[in-house]
């Protein structure tokens, strides 16, 4: 039975074309935030742009202006500086969100 499910699903892959085209990304990466009862994630922002980067640069699944990435904070690692430059300089759109995000419920 398994064997007709995957080959049933192997059929659909193969009579639908991927077209990057047709595909769009939102990478968002959070370092901190305003509730101090959230932890921060130090390499959220690293997190985000090198995902962008794979996913646009490096697999071509995404055309670069169709990515958008948003970000708190600045990269911490020299690599996901240098990805995320190359990213803007091909198309990519970049926003930074501040410093902290606040959540919808933060009591602090």
């Amino acid at each position: 039975m398994a064997d007709r499910v995957l080959g049933d699903v192997d059929d659909v892959a193969s009579l639908t074309a991927f077209d990057p085209k047709a595909s769009a990304g939102l990478f968002v990466g959070v370092s901190t935030f305003e509730d101090t009862r959230i932890l921060g994630v130090p390499y959220a922002v690293d997190d985000a742009v090198d995902l962008a980067h794979l996913f646009t640069l490096e697999l071509g699944l995404i055309p670069p202006e169709r990515a958008v990435l948003l970000l708190a904070g600045e990269p911490r690692k020299s690599a996901s500086s240098e990805r995320l430059a190359r990213l803007i300089e091909k198309g990519a759109s970049a926003r930074t969100l501040g410093s902290t995000i606040s959540t919808a419920n933060s009591k602090n």
